[in-house]
């Protein structure tokens, strides 16, 4: 069995598979496994610990964890695998506004997955734009050391968090100089920042150094004519191709972990 991708889903599926006596291989494209939560820990640093352990917990089922691997459908093919397990995760791009990808040193444009390989932004004003738990957190933690505007196209901000907690990173970040605009929509990108459309007014410019998209995520992989649904159509000796976590729709770290749970067992 191969796990290509060694995210929290990823990790769990493979313990679980391993636990049931399957031989297991993960292969991650990063030098250190566990994926988004590496990521969300220079925001959150207990998410660094969760991602340590899920890797500890995998490797003392007997699952093989293998980093620094571009896992192409060629490569994975070459394992001779009776199952494999898509755990990619979501894709992380940049929306295809314009001024996103023109070019301009300034302002310096992010999206989650940038936060893995480049560590967090510098500042001194940034801007996160997102109306999800993601978004906030990231927004709280940038403020400590920078001036931070996020923005999101829904009424409140850190949707999906429980009410405790998102009250608290609010209050928090508010205290901290977070300055928060709720239901404005991206429109542009430009050298001063980013253009956004108010509905109560017109359109301003939130003046920024770094621009950070941190919108809840498209899935990664589900889509038809995707290499690996290509790679791994049904067939008499293909493996049996499985998905899980963000790879299916962002649902959530508890979501993900449940998703990669529920393969591992069933087969």
């Amino acid at each position: 069995m191969v796990v290509v991708g060694g995210g929290p889903a990823g990790l769990e599926c493979a313990r679980v598979a391993a636990l049931r006596g399957h031989a297991v291989v993960v292969l991650e494209r990063d030098a250190v496994a566990g994926g988004a939560l590496l990521g969300a820990a220079l925001a959150h640093p207990p998410m660094g610990e969760l991602a340590r352990r899920l890797v500890e917990a995998a490797l003392a089922a007997g699952a093989e964890v293998r980093t620094g691997i571009e896992a192409t459908p060629e490569v994975v093919a070459g394992l001779l695998a009776d199952d494999v397990v898509i755990a990619t995760g979501a894709h992380h791009g940049l929306p295809g506004l314009p001024g996103v990808g023109a070019g301009r040193p300034r302002p310096r444009v992010w999206s989650l997955a940038d936060l893995r390989r480049r560590g967090l932004p510098v500042g001194p004003r940034v801007v996160v734009v997102g109306h999800g738990g993601p978004a906030l957190v990231l927004a709280v933690a940038l403020s400590r050391r920078a001036r931070v505007g996020l923005a999101c196209t829904a009424a409140a901000a850190g949707l999906g968090l429980a009410h405790p907690r998102r009250a608290r990173l609010v209050f928090e970040g508010r205290r901290r100089g977070l300055v928060i605009h709720t239901r404005v929509e991206a429109r542009s990108l430009t050298p001063v920042g980013l253009v956004v459309r108010d509905p109560l007014g017109p359109d301003r410019v939130l003046e920024a150094d770094d621009v950070v998209f941190a919108d809840p995520p498209a899935a990664g992989v589900s889509r038809p004519g995707d290499p690996w649904t290509e790679a791994f159509a049904p067939g008499p000796v293909a493996p049996r191709l499985h998905l899980v976590g963000d790879v299916i729709g962002p649902g959530g770290l508890e979501a993900a972990i449940r998703s990669g749970f529920d393969v591992g067992a069933a087969l």
